[in-house]
């Protein structure tokens, strides 16, 4: 990985903290190589994860990961809510996907950052 930098999409991290998810191996190795870098977790991310969690691997699991991004993790920027910009990107994008990932595309092209993601269609719109 090139960037010291990155911002994270939900799929890894949901798929790093439960262990039963079919793309946990490849989570685990994904965060190993972003040991040591600055990491960008948008609040639509961290509340997304949350509730993935709470449900797919149990509230201690959840919590675990809420301990991890607020009190383990010094090199972690959670950017301010900006909703009003957040919903003009997402109508200016006009695609059928959920405002987490159009935000996560807006900040990639704002801050000229990488998204580490399993998610196809925000790989395939970061590029084009």
């Amino acid at each position: 990985m090139e960037s010291d930098r990155f911002i994270v999409d939900s799929s890894v991290l949901v798929s790093f903290y439960h262990q039963e998810d079919a793309n946990h191996p490849e989570a685990l190795r994904i965060m190993s190589g972003l040991e040591q870098k600055f990491l960008v977790i948008h609040p639509y991310v961290i509340q997304e994860v949350v509730t993935v969690l709470t449900y797919k691997a149990g509230n201690k699991v959840a919590v675990e990961f809420i301990s991890d991004i607020f009190e383990n993790a010094p090199d972690i920027l959670i950017p301010a809510l900006n909703m009003q910009n957040d919903v003009e990107f997402f109508k200016m994008l006009g695609k059928k996907i959920s405002l987490t990932d159009a935000t996560l595309i807006n900040l990639s092209r704002t801050l000229h950052l990488p998204v580490v993601t399993f998610d196809k269609q925000i790989i395939s719109l970061i590029k084009n």
